[in-house]
């Protein structure tokens, strides 16, 4: 063979086998940058949703704050802060910036690309902060504190659209009135509710109660006057979740009853403690 023929034959193996090679790279390198990208959206998306989570903490913070709830306000704050440095190192990822491996992570090196790293990274954020929110009651209600008395005014309620313009007395004049309030922070337990309202010779009936599922009727007396009155509803109250909704309705009025009452407010007592 001479030296042309051999020239000739390197230069074919380089062509064929040096080409296959660069495709091969060029290939991998498309599906690290592919692999990368879906990180960095995924860390985006992870990021929203803590966004809106922060601003639900804030909102229970603000509540706990104006309650004198000192405790639970310094709780919800830890929890801000975390969620604060998950956010920032989801932020990271998502502009390609997540940074060298933690101490805790170098056993990883050598072991998993820089995508497959983020990849665990936002899977441990995720995991973290959907425990919250998870099937475990404890964990779920981690952020609702420990049980304690609340009170729901009648001007944060909820009511008939049809009787918008009437208040107090006026608006329960009428067989379809309501009031509802929604609770999504009340703890698990028992507890005892009780009815305040002031009222006048010409009132009186039946309201109805309905919160976690349970059903309870009481008599408003009639012809009652003076100040604050207080109507304790049994047995207790058993809430097992949050999300509580808390209706009072009218059951009816009393006869030559102009209205049922001027309901002011629904407590709910723990009913190991009095109001």
């Amino acid at each position: 063979m001479n030296c042309r023929n051999v020239i000739v034959i390197a230069a074919a193996f380089l062509l064929t086998g040096g080409g296959n090679g660069r495709a091969q790279d060029e290939e991998d390198r498309e599906l690290r940058q592919m692999e990368a990208r879906l990180q960095e959206q995924r860390a985006g998306a992870a990021r929203t949703r803590l966004i809106l989570y922060s601003d639900e903490l804030r909102k229970l913070q603000a509540h706990y704050t104006a309650a004198g709830e000192a405790a639970a306000a310094v709780a919800v704050q830890k929890e801000l802060d975390a969620v604060a440095l998950a956010m920032k190192r989801l932020a990271a990822i998502a502009q390609g910036q997540a940074g060298p491996p933690e101490a805790a992570e170098l056993k990883e090196v050598g072991k998993v690309s820089d995508a497959a790293l983020a990849a665990k990274r936002i899977d441990a954020i995720i995991a973290k902060f959907s425990q919250a929110k998870g099937d475990d009651p404890a964990g779920r209600h981690a952020l609702a504190g420990q049980l304690r008395a609340r009170l729901l005014k009648i001007e944060k309620a909820s009511k008939n659209p049809a009787y918008s313009e009437f208040e107090g007395s006026s608006y329960w004049a009428y067989n379809s009135s309501y009031a509802v309030w929604t609770l999504n922070d009340l703890a698990p337990g028992d507890y005892e509710l009780v009815l305040r309202y002031s009222a006048s010779a010409v009132s009186g009936g039946k309201a109805v109660v309905k919160a976690a599922g349970q059903k309870f009727e009481v008599t408003v007396p009639q012809g009652e006057k003076g100040g604050r009155k207080e109507l304790t509803l049994s047995p207790a109250l058993k809430v097992k979740e949050p999300g509580v909704d808390v209706r009072v309705e009218s059951g009816g009025l009393a006869d030559k009853a102009d209205f049922l009452w001027n309901l002011q407010a629904v407590a709910l007592v723990p009913a190991d403690k009095r109001p």
